[in-house]
This record gives C-alpha cells, structure tokens and sequence, in this order.
C-alpha cells in the first residue's frame, strides 16, 4: 500500500514538473517572437531614418499616411526614396511570418511622426513610434 501511494505521490509530482516545463518552452517561443517583431519594427525604422538623412524629410509622405502590408496596397513612390522601406510588408524570420503596418503623419511644421507596427500569429501587435526632425 505504502509503495503505491509513493508512486502516485511521484507521479503527480513528475505532472507538475512537467506542465511548468512546458508552460516555460511556450514562454520561451513567446519571447522569441516578440524579439523578432522588435527586430523588424526597429529595422523598418532605422530605414526610414536613414532615407530621411540621405534625402531629408521628403522620403517621408506628407499629411497622414497608412501601409497596412495585412492589405494589397502599393508602396509610395512618389518621393525620393519608396516609402515605407523594405521589409514593408512582410517578412519571414525563423519560420514565422511579420506582417507590417506602417503609419506617418505630421502637424504642418518640420517634425514627422512614425509608426511601425508588426503583426503575427494572431498575437497583439507589437508598436514601435518615433519622431523626426531635420
């Protein structure tokens, strides 16, 4: 009697361990992923700084500007430079896929708002925004 009440104590014991190790792996994709999508949103952004340092504040649009890449539209290539840059709209990073929204908009005076927004696997967004100025 004795052993079987020891071998059920371990086995539920070896349960427990086992749903936290699991719980953690699934943690750790999470995190992973999220790594990622601030990866991609962080490169779109410095693409877009770097345009603006090359050909100034014309690489971005004027007014209020929405790239969603989740929809088929076409990139602006009226300016210097196309806007947004590459990765718009998508991409592929350790066999998940990033799909991104980029925003613009301005006040009318010299300063430009940016946001990159990255989407996958039905999860929140992740949004990174910056400003830019000359």
């Amino acid at each position: 009697m004795e052993v079987m009440v020891s071998i059920g104590m371990l086995a539920v014991a070896a349960l427990s361990i086992l749903t936290v190790f699991i719980g953690g792996l699934k943690l750790m994709q999470r995190s992973n992923e999220m790594a990622a999508a601030n990866d991609v949103a962080k490169s779109v952004l410095e693409a877009v700084k770097r345009d603006t340092d090359i050909h100034g504040l014309t690489a971005v649009p004027p007014g209020i500007t929405k790239f969603d890449g989740r929809l088929p539209d076409a990139k602006d290539i009226a300016g210097p430079v196309p806007f947004p840059p590459d990765p718009y709209p998508a991409t592929t990073v350790n066999e998940t896929d990033y799909t991104i929204m980029v925003e613009s908009s301005d006040d009318g005076s010299r300063v430009k708002r940016v946001k990159v927004s990255v989407f996958w696997n039905n999860n929140p967004p992740l949004s990174l925004e910056t400003l830019i100025h000359p």
